[in-house]
Parts: structure tokens; C-alpha cells; sequence
């Protein structure tokens, strides 16, 4: 019941986050901040790749990835592993965002 709950919760958690990095970055005339926050590895695929594969998977990464982030946490919840996990999660997010604001203000070849 807790995983199709949380896993509701993520994939509109997901639209709602995906409604605010639309609305801020304003068809590429806004900020990219907030998706340097939500969506790290986007921006980081975007600011540092030319490949269109790796910005393809990197935009399937940004829809599916709160959902995924559920899957994980569920499937670490019977055992000891989900603190670590969750700290993981937290601590990578977070790492990534750092880079992504970095790179969104100090790379040249910007968004």
C-alpha cells in the first residue's frame, strides 16, 4: 500500500516540477536555475554534451526521475540499507546540483 502511494506521489511530484522548470525557463528566454536544482543531470548533459543520444537519455532521465527515486527507496525499505539509501540520494542530488548551478553560471557554451 506505501509503494503505490509513494509512487503516486512522486510521479506527480514529477508534473509539478516539470510545470516549474517549464514555466521558469520560459522557452529559453528564462532562468535555468530551478532546473539546475530538480533536474541536475539534465543540465549537466545539456551544458556539456553535443551528443543528441545523451541529451535524449538525459531528458528520459529528467521525466522518470522522482519515480525512480521511489523504486529505489521502496526497494531499500525491508532491509538496513534504507538510511544509506536515502542519504545517497540526498547527498548525490544534491552534489549534482551544486555542478549544475556551477556549470549553468560559469561555463561558457551556457544554455
Amino acid at each position: 500500500m506505501l509503494g503505490k502511494h509513494l509512487l503516486l506521489s512522486s510521479v506527480i511530484l514529477e508534473i509539478f516540477f516539470l510545470v516549474i522548470v517549464f514555466c521558469t525557463t520560459g522557452a529559453g528566454h528564462g532562468t535555468y536555475v530551478p532546473a539546475a536544482i530538480i533536474f541536475p543531470y539534465w543540465v549537466i548533459v545539456m551544458l556539456l554534451s553535443q551528443n543528441d543520444l545523451a541529451i535524449t537519455i538525459s531528458v528520459v532521465l529528467m521525466l522518470f526521475l522522482y519515480p525512480i527515486y521511489a523504486i529505489l527507496l521502496l526497494k531499500s525499505r525491508k532491509g538496513r540499507s534504507f538510511g544509506l539509501v536515502k542519504f545517497g540520494l540526498v547527498s548525490i542530488h544534491f552534489i549534482a546540483s551544486a555542478i549544475a548551478n556551477y556549470l549553468y553560471h560559469y561555463y561558457p557554451h551556457g544554455l
